[in-house]
């Protein structure tokens, strides 16, 4: 019963880090999104921002705003991959924390279903960020994305985990079959 406390413990930690976290990533794609609209503006001939009435050099003279665009774009994207991946997260640990124990089919599904997606997710965030850079004709910035192995791992690890819990909730159901039947 200690080690079932100390789960749910757990589990209120990492539902705690999804939240800080999402809340990070959120901030982050809001910058992204701040200076895609500054070089967009930039790039038009307006003044971004002024300080004291004088404007605010942002951009460095010579610099391919393409670029930059393009780098931003594919960023937020991914950012926004991440944010999802990290709201289904906090959904995860938010319901098992409320079914008391992750040894239950649901549960199971639960984190069978979040294994597969961080899975995915990245992998559909790093196709469209590919091609808005290819889009914008900025193809030499695709080294500022990378490929995202470690949602990769984190997914397989998921999934095995499901497989865990799916074999505790047979073992609970067995052991109240069995001592439902004694009594």
């Amino acid at each position: 019963m200690r080690s079932l406390e100390t789960i749910q413990k757990t589990f209120r930690v990492f539902e705690i880090l999804t939240k800080v976290a999402r809340i990070l990533c959120i901030v982050a794609a809001c910058m992204c999104a701040a200076g895609i609209l500054c070089a967009v503006t930039y790039h038009n001939g307006g003044r971004v921002i002024s300080l004291f009435g004088q404007p605010l050099q942002i951009f460095p003279a010579g610099t391919d705003l393409t670029h930059i665009l393009a780098r931003l774009l594919a960023h937020t994207v991914v950012l926004c991959g991440n944010i999802l991946l990290l709201v289904f997260a906090g959904q995860y640990f938010k319901a098992e924390r409320a079914a008391g124990t992750p040894f239950t089919q649901d549960g199971a599904d639960r984190l069978k279903r979040l294994g597969i997606r961080c899975i995915y997710v990245p992998i559909v965030a790093l196709v469209v960020a590919a091609v808005v850079i290819e889009l914008l004709g900025a193809g030499d910035v695709k080294d500022s994305i990378s490929g995202n192995l470690t949602s990769l791992s984190v997914g397989l690890i998921l999934l095995l985990a499901s497989v865990i819990f799916r074999y505790g909730a047979e073992l609970e159901e067995r052991a109240g079959v069995h001592t439902g039947a004694g009594n």
